[in-house]
């Protein structure tokens, strides 16, 4: 692609952009829909209206979007909260059967202990996320009625102290919840505390960036009225520069418009021009008081109603990028439709872009001219085979060419696809863009690796090479690339690369890839701050069942024993043989030695259930040696010996048991 055809394209992108930020003036609220997991906000409300209002759709979204809902009511009852959401058409039974949708009363939520606790409360909220997703929701939603504060029980003074923590615990949780205040019971020092302590606030009925939020570090300190004052010059700063920005992007936007060589006019929703540039005044030979207020296609055809294929119809129908190639007089356009939409993603008119693209259809021309004779060679190849012209549009293909991206024949592909780099995985579409370029420099490239897409959507690697077709006086035409399917030389590699990696027995990791493991995990613990455990385990007596039954069923054994492990642990956790008997399991996020100690009991009972392989019911028992980081050792190295240490010390205390690393098991085993 020329790098002035990129250049335009940057240039369209933010006439768009800059055109809607004009506009469509900038709010500073979102509705009450918009909210995501991670969202703290306070609802500040003076009627039951209001109440009902913003209530209504934050439940029944999360319900509708698949998410756990809990609901805990203080002064409305459950059969309020229930009415509101049935006289919207909801039916609420069939989510209260599955326990989707959970009420609760303060006293068994806030003061379900008899003093509120904001550690324990937030540790209820943490356990209730886990039950959430483990129960298959995406996400828990939260609503809680904040009166009982007002009722002086024990705790409640520590109201604002729990809505900051919220703040450090909602960031990055799958949770979101909403704390409704009745401005009618409440003092306002509370709820301007409340609002200090929330990133947005519902008012009425609309949802707010709050600028008076504190963030709790900050909040949580004694001097709070000096960072509430800090943090309110800092928003002011911002508010001014924020203005300062708008100014400058609409001198941008009127210089971006008069920049761009193409013709470009501005639409409304019923495709009349808005504004124009100088190159469509000269495109259409009128003054802008022809042309403003009249549409394109009065413009363009001379026609009272949009022609047949219009793109501007498309694109109100798609709201998507449309593209229209017509003839006028005795010059070919191209006409780009780019929509226009406001941050709700309603669609609020259109940039309209022509092009003179006459010299690349006479190239065009004269490259068919020769394609009957080029056509002949190309068919003849085994490997697909495409000509493009210098924006990479199609121009020709070969049989192979469309069958390797899953159409039956060249016609069906050439009428699905325009744009060669759309045969492309938009991973790898720009880099595709970028060779193209460097063909157009050098001539040609050779052997690159892209993933391609098939008709269906599916995708394959694939190995390309291009080259520049130039006439007669060395002018570049357009480009033939020949390109060939490598999915069994792709997958022999991953299977050559998975056995290098892999136990040949049991197909877990091996020794290599489980280092290569422990080393960026302990890298993201480090980082983290987190803990997390190594053991090392060996089968007790394994030799006897190689000795008495033999080593096929002693390999199954092996195998058997690794599933179970598997199974066992979490996705996260890694399980690998070491070799002969041993196993290795990596754990992340175990910090504490109880929490290693109940894994490694679990493993040990589950190891003690009977194996039955080929007939035989064999019964045995492994012994575990454990280290954590980064108490027991700080690298891959050390944990490994520790592991290993400890598993020494399991077997000295009679096998099938677990030991950790201790200084104390080192000297033992060093004795």
């Amino acid at each position: 692609m020329k790098e002035g055809d990129k250049k335009k394209g940057r240039l369209i992108n933010e006439l768009a952009d800059l055109h809607q930020r004009i506009w469509v003036p900038e709010d500073s609220y979102r509705g009450i829909t918009g909210l995501e997991p991670g969202d703290h906000l306070c609802c500040l409300y003076e009627t039951e209206e209001e109440h009902r209002a913003v209530l209504t759709p934050f439940l029944r979204q999360g319900l509708e979007r698949g998410e756990k809902v809990l609901y805990i009511v203080d002064t409305h009852t459950a059969e309020d909260v229930l009415g509101y959401l049935q006289e919207e058409g909801l039916e609420v039974g069939p989510y209260l059967a599955r326990r989707q949708l959970v009420v609760l009363n303060q006293a068994e939520a806030y003061m379900s202990q008899g003093v509120f606790d904001p550690e324990r409360m937030i540790a209820l909220l943490q356990a209730e996320i886990e039950r959430a997703l483990a129960d298959g929701y995406s996400a828990l939603r939260v609503a809680g009625e904040m009166t009982w504060a007002l009722q002086g029980l024990p705790g409640s003074e520590r109201l604002i102290e729990y809505e900051a923590r919220l703040n450090e615990f909602f960031p990055g949780s799958k949770c979101l919840a909403m704390c409704q205040y009745d401005q009618r019971r409440f003092d306002p020092a509370v709820l301007l505390n409340v609002l200090r302590s929330h990133p947005l606030a519902v008012v009425g009925r609309v949802v707010y960036d709050n600028f008076y939020y504190i963030p709790p570090a900050d909040m949580l300190r004694g001097d709070r009225s000096a960072a509430e004052l800090r943090h309110w010059l800092a928003n002011l700063a911002e508010r001014k520069w924020a203005e300062e920005v708008l100014t400058a992007s609409v001198r941008q936007w009127q210089n971006t418009l008069d920049a761009i060589n193409d013709a470009v006019c501005l639409l409304d929703l019923k495709g009349r021009t808005l504004q124009c540039n100088e190159a469509i005044r000269e495109l259409l030979r009128k003054p802008s008081s022809e042309i403003i207020g009249h549409t394109c296609w009065e413009l363009m055809c001379g026609a009272s109603e949009p022609i047949e294929g219009c793109p501007i119809v498309r694109m109100w129908e798609t709201h998507h990028r449309e593209t229209m190639v017509l003839p006028m007089g005795d010059r070919w356009l191209e006409v780009v439709v780019d929509p226009v939409l406001d941050d709700s993603g309603a669609l609020i008119g259109a940039v309209h872009i022509m092009t003179d693209i006459s010299e690349r259809k006479q190239a065009e021309e004269a490259l068919r001219e020769s394609e009957e004779r080029y056509r002949s060679l190309v068919e003849a190849s085994p490997d697909a085979i495409t000509l493009t012209d210098l924006g990479t549009n199609i121009i020709m293909a070969n049989q192979q060419a469309a069958l390797l991206h899953g159409f039956q024949n060249v016609e069906e592909m050439l009428s699905s696809v325009r744009d060669a780099t759309n045969l492309i995985a938009p991973r790898d579409r720009q880099r595709a863009i970028d060779n193209a370029q460097k063909t157009l420099e050098m001539g040609s490239i050779r052997n690159i690796e892209y993933t391609l897409l098939r008709k269906d959507g599916t995708t394959f690697p694939a190995e390309l090479s291009a080259s520049l077709i130039v006439d007669a006086e060395g002018n570049p035409k357009a480009f033939t690339a020949v390109t060939r399917d490598i999915t069994e030389r792709k997958q022999a590699e991953e299977q050559l690369n998975h056995m290098a990696t892999h136990d040949a027995l049991t197909s877990l990791p091996n020794r290599m890839l489980f280092n290569d493991r422990l080393t960026v995990a302990l890298a993201r613990a480090h980082r983290n701050q987190q803990g997390l455990a190594t053991m090392l385990l060996d089968l007790d007596h394994f030799k006897d069942v190689n000795d008495t039954l033999g080593h096929t069923v002693g390999d199954k054994l092996l195998q058997a024993v690794g599933d179970r492990l598997t199974s066992l642990l979490r996705k996260s956790d890694t399980v690998a043989r070491m070799g002969g008997d041993e196993f290795l399991l990596l754990l992340p996020d175990v910090a504490r030695v109880e929490d290693a100690a109940k894994i490694a009991q679990k493993i040990l009972e589950d190891i003690r259930r009977p194996f039955d392989l080929d007939g035989h019911k064999l019964h045995i028992t492994t012994s575990i040696g454990m280290a954590l980081y980064p108490n027991d050792g700080e690298d891959v190295d050390a944990l490994m010996r520790n592991a290993d240490i400890a598993l020494y010390r399991a077997k000295d205390q009679g096998r099938d048991n677990y030991q950790r690393y201790t200084p104390a098991t080192n000297i033992k085993a060093l004795e």
